[in-house]
C-alpha cells in the first residue's frame, strides 16, 4: 500500500508540497490560524489545483482552489461522510431526487417556514431575556471560569455570560425538526430529547482530533469488527441506533398519516421532506433513513454556527453592531457579513476569503463591502450562491440555501434589537467539518462561544 499503490496514483503527476514518506499536511489545511496563508503560498507555487499529503507520501489528495473543481470535490468528500444521500447521487438518479424534494424548498414552502423561524427565534429571545435579567441563571457548571478576554469594550452594558453557539444549536435543531421532518425536538425547552442528544454526541466525536487507532482504522476497517470496544465507535453506533429507530418510527407514522388522510397520492400536498420522499415511493426505508440523517447532519449546525460567528463578530465590533441595531429598529433593509465569515472546512475558505477575489481587505470584517462588491466577486466572474462557496454551487449546491439564509436573518433580526453583545473570552477557530469556535487555552471543552449579553433599553 505504501510502496506499490503510489506508483499508480495519477495524483503523483500533479504538483504539490513535498515531505518525508510519513509526513502529512493536515495541520496546514485544517488549522484556521495558518491555513489561509498556506493556501496563498501553495497557489503561488503550484497553481489553483494541486495535491497534498494526507497521511504520508503514499496518500495524495487533491486540494483545488477553483470553483468548479471544488464543487465536485466537496460533494465527493461529503458523500464519504454521509454515505447514501442526495449529495452522493449522480446523473438521472440525483436529478430525480432533487426534483422530488424541490417543493420542500420552494418559495411557497419557505414562506410557511417563516412562522417557525420567528417562533423559535422569539423562544430563544425569551430565554436570553431571563439570562440578561438574572445573570446567575446563564452560568453553566460544565465549563470552568473564563480566562481574560483580549478585548476591552467600554463602557460595558452586559453582565450575563452565555454560550451562544450552544443555544443557537438548540434553536436550529428545533427549526430543522419542524420544517424538514414535522417533528419537534423541543431542544430549547428540554435538552434531554434522545434524538437531539444522539445528534449532539455524534458531533462531539467529530470535533475531537482522531487518535492513532482511528487513523489506522481508515486503512484497515476490519479493526472495528475485531476490537469493537473503542469509545468513539460505541457512542457513534449508539447514536445511530437512536436516530435510526426514531427515523423509522417517523417514516412509518408519515406513511400511515398519508394513507389515512388521502385516498389519492396526487391529492397530497405535504411539503416536509419525509412526506415528499414517502409519497414518491421511489426509496426504500433504508434510503429514506439515509436522507433523514443527511439533512439532520447538514442542516442544523451549519446555520447555527453562521449565526454564532456573526454574533461574535458583532460583539468585537460594537460600532457595526450599533449600526445594524439602528437599521433594524428603523425597519430599513440591512445586510450582514455573517455569510462571508461562516465557513465549511477548507478549501472553501480559500475562495470565501480569497484576496484575489475580494480584495486586500478580504480577511477583515467589513459589512460595507456588500454595497460595492469588487468585480472578481460578482457574477459571472464569481458564480457561487450569494457570491460565496459556503453553499457550494451547480447541480450539487445545497438545496436549502434560501431557507438557511432567511432563518439566519430572522434570528438575527429578532435578537440584535433586544440585546447588546460583548466579548467574554478570547475566541479561536478550529475545523471539524465546519469552522467552530473554542475558548483559547480551553480546547478540551470543544465548541464553546461564551458572549456577554445585556438588555437593550427599548
Amino acid at each position: 500500500m505504501m510502496v506499490v499503490a503510489p506508483m499508480f496514483d495519477p495524483l503523483k503527476n500533479i504538483q504539490g508540497p513535498d515531505g518525508s514518506p510519513l509526513q502529512n499536511h493536515l495541520r496546514e489545511i485544517m488549522d484556521p490560524s495558518i491555513s489561509l496563508d498556506m493556501h496563498d503560498t501553495w497557489v503561488k507555487l503550484f497553481g489553483k489545483t494541486f495535491r497534498f499529503h494526507r497521511f504520508g507520501r503514499h496518500d495524495f489528495r487533491p486540494l483545488p482552489v477553483d470553483p468548479c473543481v471544488m464543487n465536485h470535490e466537496h460533494c465527493r468528500r461529503t458523500c464519504l461522510v454521509l454515505s447514501v444521500c442526495i449529495f452522493a447521487m449522480e446523473g438521472a438518479e440525483h436529478k430525480a431526487l432533487r426534483k422530488l424534494i424541490a417543493p420542500a424548498f420552494s418559495i411557497q414552502s419557505i414562506k410557511i417556514m417563516t412562522s417557525i423561524f420567528f417562533q423559535k427565534a422569539e423562544e430563544l429571545r425569551d430565554k436570553w431575556e431571563i439570562f440578561a435579567t438574572s445573570p446567575s441563571l446563564a452560568e453553566d457548571a460544565k465549563f470552568p471560569p473564563l480566562p481574560a478576554t483580549p478585548y476591552s469594550p467600554s463602557p460595558s452594558f452586559a453582565e450575563a455570560v452565555t454560550g451562544v453557539a450552544h443555544w443557537l444549536s438548540l434553536a436550529t435543531s428545533d427549526v430543522l425538526g419542524l420544517t424538514n421532518f414535522d417533528y419537534d425536538f423541543h431542544a430549547l425547552q428540554c435538552e434531554s430529547e434522545e434524538v437531539h442528544l444522539a445528534h449532539r454526541n455524534m458531533f462531539r466525536i467529530v470535533e475531537k482530533s482522531p487518535k492513532l487507532r482511528e487513523l489506522v482504522q481508515l486503512y484497515f476497517p476490519i479493526i472495528e469488527k475485531i476490537f469493537p470496544t473503542n469509545e468513539a465507535t460505541r457512542i457513534t453506533n449508539e447514536s445511530r441506533r437512536v436516530i435510526n429507530e426514531a427515523g423509522q418510527q417517523l417514516i412509518q407514522s408519515k406513511k400511515f398519516a398519508i394513507l389515512a388522510e388521502k385516498a389519492s397520492v396526487s391529492e397530497i400536498e405535504e411539503r416536509d421532506i419525509i412526506s415528499l420522499l414517502n409519497i414518491s415511493r421511489r426509496l426504500s426505508d433504508a434510503d429514506l433513513l439515509s436522507q433523514l440523517s443527511t439533512f439532520l447532519f447538514a442542516g442544523s449546525d451549519s446555520t447555527s454556527l453562521t449565526m454564532s460567528w456573526c454574533i461574535h463578530l458583532l460583539s468585537i465590533h460594537p460600532d457595526v453592531q450599533g449600526r445594524l441595531r439602528s437599521e433594524l429598529n428603523s425597519m430599513s433593509s440591512c445586510a450582514s457579513n455573517s455569510l462571508s465569515m461562516s465557513g465549511y472546512s477548507v478549501p472553501i475558505e480559500a475562495l470565501d476569503l480569497g484576496i484575489d477575489i475580494w480584495g486586500g481587505d478580504a480577511r477583515l470584517f467589513n459589512p460595507d463591502r456588500w454595497s460595492s462588491l469588487p468585480h472578481p466577486a460578482r457574477a459571472p466572474s464569481h458564480p457561487e450562491i450569494a457570491n460565496v462557496m459556503t453553499f457550494s454551487f451547480g447541480p450539487h449546491a445545497c438545496p436549502g440555501w434560501k431557507s438557511s439564509m432567511l432563518e439566519t436573518k430572522i434570528f438575527l433580526a429578532t435578537l440584535i434589537p433586544h440585546f447588546v453583545f460583548e466579548p467574554a473570552a478570547d475566541i479561536q477557530m478550529f475545523n471539524a467539518i465546519l469552522t467552530r469556535p473554542y475558548v483559547y487555552d480551553r480546547f478540551e471543552f470543544g465548541t464553546w462561544l461564551p458572549v456577554k449579553i445585556g438588555r437593550v433599553n427599548l
